[in-house]
């Protein structure tokens, strides 16, 4: 694991595409156009997965005070089922209790109904809906999901 907040961001650009296009293709929501992607990297950072040189997999975090957010986790496709998403959320819940932070937020559109339960596996739990951001742009309409963690 690398932790790198100065990563140029067209680097991070198609790990964020995975992260918001569901395997089965039925649904693509553009949550992060590339205006919120450059504010991200200035109140947040990425964490980057790397073996043997190859980035397999990124995710966002923020510190919110007290509280953590992490988000758009992205794992290289060929590298599903390996355990890189377990090593990065384990990571940014690290790194988060390291800045002092007591919990982890996370939200998720509920368009993509199998990652609540993916979540839950590492004991997230739902806290709440949110409306869509105005800046999200779905062809359906959908609402935000959070979610949350004692750290």
């Amino acid at each position: 694991l690398l932790w790198d907040g100065y990563r140029p961001q067209g680097a991070v650009d198609r790990f964020l595409r995975w992260s918001r296009e569901p395997e089965d293709g039925r649904t693509k929501v553009r949550h992060y156009p590339r205006l919120r992607r450059a504010e991200m990297f200035e109140k947040g950072a990425y964490l980057i997965a790397e073996r043997d040189g190859r980035v397999l997999g990124t995710v966002y975090f923020e510190n919110r005070g007290e509280r953590a957010y992490f988000g758009m986790l992205s794992v290289e496709p060929d590298t599903k089922g390996q355990g890189i998403g377990r090593i990065l959320i384990d990571a940014v819940e690290d790194h988060a209790r390291k800045q002092g932070c007591v919990a982890m937020d996370i939200t998720v559109v509920n368009l993509r109904t199998e990652l609540p339960p993916f979540y839950r596996r590492f004991g997230y739990e739902i806290s709440g809906e949110l409306p869509p951001p105005e800046r999200m742009r779905s062809r359906i309409p959908c609402h935000l999901i959070k979610m949350s963690k004692t750290l």
